[in-house]
Formats: structure tokens, C-alpha cells, sequence
């Protein structure tokens, strides 16, 4: 239902994923090029910092810059309406002119710290979440703000503290202990959290609808003259594909869930353990397919596939690289043979052929692309690969179109 398969019909949840992804990503790009190429026959170029400050802003403008700031807003408004239209209870966040997906840049942060000291820097973030528009109207006080400008410099200088589902769990008590301890009153902690923990929840299925902490990020601090986007990712390609990615991911990962398991509101882990207590295998196999369906969800949900660097991930990055090879030998057609000629030398011909029953089915596999010029059939033994198994089925879509 999640993973793509040789013969699952394209119906699978990473596949209509990225279908969609792309639809949205490539309407605003398309539309983003429009206006840059206008600008250049004017005479100017539009950066992408130009851009998103001018989204920032919350105003209108005119000619190429207008353009591009309403293909920005239109993406963010189409792919919202997308998540909430199958599921996802974005319909609780208003919508904003000023919205831009915030992204913080954490070695230039950290660089911004050392270079100004933490506490001023725990200062201009207070100082843009107080001069946000909004700020007095829902109730925003100088404590509250500091409590939250503390929370967003701790996380920005090492976001490492916060990389895995347990260390999140740590943090999150931690950062409770630490609003009471700032002043936050006990019965509005947990609204409190709920700004913070969005930064740190890696279900967007689950957590997207959450809020941010909300400040004026066109803020320029009158001490040091710093921009507060100085401190983030300002690449308008990344920003908008990621909120795409999570927008879209979560939206068709919850359908997903709906249909297999009749519950749009399980969680990563509750899936594992119903995949894995769904038959008997080894405890190694509990490890892989535990494995396989974390990182299927993350990249589905547009999270880092390799959450935390160690000697077994390492080994996972080296396989799916090897794989990747071997992916794009197949796509040549015939050499193939040289990655094939490599599982035998690793694994012994007889695991091998035990392992890839289609070898012994390669005759017909490359020769299923080639037309009997004849008799104008198309493919040799045609008739006999839908008999083949999964594996060969795969391999026959790189073969078949290599060899026409």
C-alpha cells in the first residue's frame, strides 16, 4: 500500500506522493521562471531573498516581483487546501498573505551566536515575536516572548538534541521544566507546547496542523543591523518543496493509513508494530522491516531518511547507494550483466540464482523489447512474462526499454 512495487498498479502512497509533489512543485516554479525572466527583460534580477521578504511583508506589488509573490502565496494556498481537503485539520490555521515555510539555517545560526552571544540573540528573537502584528492582541507578553526566544536559539545552535523520536521525548520534558521554571503559568504550558513541538515532531500526518511561534521575520535588530532571516534557509526552491513534501506527504500518508488499517491517526510506531506483530519472523527481520517502513514513512512525510549517523545507517547509505548503481546499469540494457556478474562473485552463484529466481529467466527479459521484423510481434516469448516473478517484473521495464 506504501512502497512501489513492480506490479502494484502505481496506486501506492509514495508513488501518488510524488505525483502530486511534483504537480505542485512545478506549477510555481513554472510560474516563479515567468516572473524572473520578466525581470531580466526590465533590466533587474529577482533573488529569492527579494522575493520572500516581499511575501513577508504581507503587501501587494506590482509587475515582475508581483507575479512571483502571487505564485508564492497561490502555492501555499493550493497545497493547504490539498492537505485539508483529505484530512489533515489545516482548516484551524487561518490563512496568511505573510506565510513563507520557516526553515532555520543552523550552521549560520550557530555562527550568528558565537559571533553576537547567545543572550543578544535570545533578544532579537524576542524582539521580532513582539513586534508582530498580532503579538498584543493574543496576549503575548516580554516573558512569554523570552520563554519562547529561549526555546528557538537552543534548538537553532543544536538541532542534534532533538534528531530521534526518543531524544524528542527528552527534550519535550525538558522544555516543560523550563516554561515553568521562565514564568509560563502551569495551565497554559501545554498551548505553549504546542508552538514549540512543531520544530521537533517528525509525523506530519500527525503534527502539521500545529502552530508556529509567530514573530516579524522581516525584523532588523537596530543594535547589530541583523536581519532575522539571516538566520534561516533562504532558498525558495527548498522552502516551497518542503512544504509540499510534508503538506502532501502527510495528506496521502493519511489515506493510506485509512485504507489499510481503517485509522488515519496512527502513529509511525503503531504501524511498525502492526506490521511486524502481523507474522512470525526473527528478530534480525523485525530489524529490517522495522528499518524499511521508518524510512519509507520519513521519506513519504519529506523527513531525513538518516536520522542519526551510526556504523548501521552507514551501512544503509552505502547499500541504497550500491543499489542505485545497480539501478542504472539495469537502465542500460545490457549492462546489467556486470552488476549481475558482481551479486555472483559477493554471493556465489547458487544464493545467487536461490535469491533471483529471474535470472534464469533473462533470455526473455532482454529480449522482450526487440520487434520480430517479420511477423511485426513485439518481443520475443512475450507470452511467458507474465508468469515471472515480482523481481523480474521490475527488471523488465529496464530491459524492455532499453532494448527497443
Amino acid at each position: 500500500e506504501f512502497m512501489t512495487g513492480g506490479r502494484d498498479g502505481n496506486h501506492d502512497v509514495s508513488l501518488k506522493a510524488k505525483i502530486q509533489f511534483e504537480r505542485f512543485v512545478g506549477r510555481v516554479k513554472k510560474d516563479l521562471n515567468k516572473a524572473r525572466q520578466a525581470a531580466w527583460e526590465e533590466g533587474y534580477k529577482l533573488s529569492d531573498l527579494e522575493i520572500i521578504r516581499a511575501v513577508r511583508s504581507g503587501e501587494m506589488f506590482e509587475g515582475p516581483l508581483g507575479d512571483a509573490v502571487a505564485a508564492v502565496r497561490k502555492h501555499f494556498k493550493d497545497v493547504k487546501a490539498y492537505g485539508t481537503k483529505r484530512g489533515m485539520p489545516l482548516d484551524s490555521i487561518p490563512d496568511d498573505l505573510r506565510y513563507v515555510t520557516r526553515r532555520y539555517n543552523h550552521s549560520k545560526f550557530a555562527k550568528l551566536v558565537e559571533v553576537h552571544g547567545e543572550s543578544k540573540v535570545v533578544q532579537m528573537f524576542r524582539d521580532a515575536i513582539l513586534n508582530h502584528t498580532d503579538a498584543a492582541a493574543k496576549g503575548v507578553t516580554k516573558e512569554k516572548a523570552t520563554a519562547a526566544a529561549k526555546r528557538i536559539v537552543n534548538w537553532g545552535k543544536r538541532p542534534d538534541e532533538v534528531m530521534s523520536v526518543k531524544d524528542t521525548k527528552v527534550r519535550l520534558d525538558k522544555i516543560r521544566e523550563e516554561l515553568i521554571e521562565d514564568g509560563i503559568p502551569e495551565e497554559e504550558v501545554d498551548s505553549f507546547m504546542e508552538l514549540v513541538s512543531p520544530k521537533i515532531n517528525t509525523e506530519p500526518h500527525l503534527s502539521y496542523a500545529k502552530r508556529r511561534i509567530e514573530m516579524d521575520e522581516n525584523f532588523v535588530d537596530p543594535e547589530t543591523g541583523v536581519h532575522l532571516d539571516e538566520f534561516f534557509n533562504n532558498n525558495l526552491d527548498e522552502l516551497l518543496g518542503r512544504y509540499a513534501k510534508q503538506i502532501v506527504g502527510g495528506a496521502e500518508t493519511r489515506i493510506g493509513l485509512q485504507k489499510l488499517f481503517g485509522d488515519p491517526n496512527l502513529s509511525r510506531e503503531a504501524v511498525k508494530d502492526r506490521i511486524l506483530n502481523s507474522a512470525k519472523i526473527s528478530d534480525k527481520e523485525r530489524e529490517y522491516v522495522g528499518e524499511v517502513i521508518d524510512r519509507v514513512f520519513r521519506e513519504i512525510g519529506g523527513q531525513s531518511i538518516h536520522p542519526k549517523t551510526s556504523q548501521k545507517h552507514m551501512r544503509w547509505i552505502y547499500a541504497s547507494n550500491a543499489f542505485g548503481q545497480a539501478t542504472i546499469g539495469m537502465t542500460l540494457g545490457f549492462a546489467a550483466i556486470t552488476e549481475i556478474s558482481s551479486v555472483i562473485c559477493r554471493n556465489g552463484i547458487i544464493a545467487a540464482f536461490q535469491q533471483m529466481p529471474s535470472l534464469g529467466q533473462l533470455a526473455k527479459i532482454f529480449t522482450m523489447g526487440i520487434r520480430d521484423l517479420k511477423t511485426g510481434r513485439q518481443g520475443l516469448g512475450l507470452e511467458g512474462l507474465d508468469d515471472i516473478d515480482d523481481l523480474g517484473a521490475v527488471i523488465e521495464t529496464f530491459t524492455g526499454i532499453a532494448g527497443d
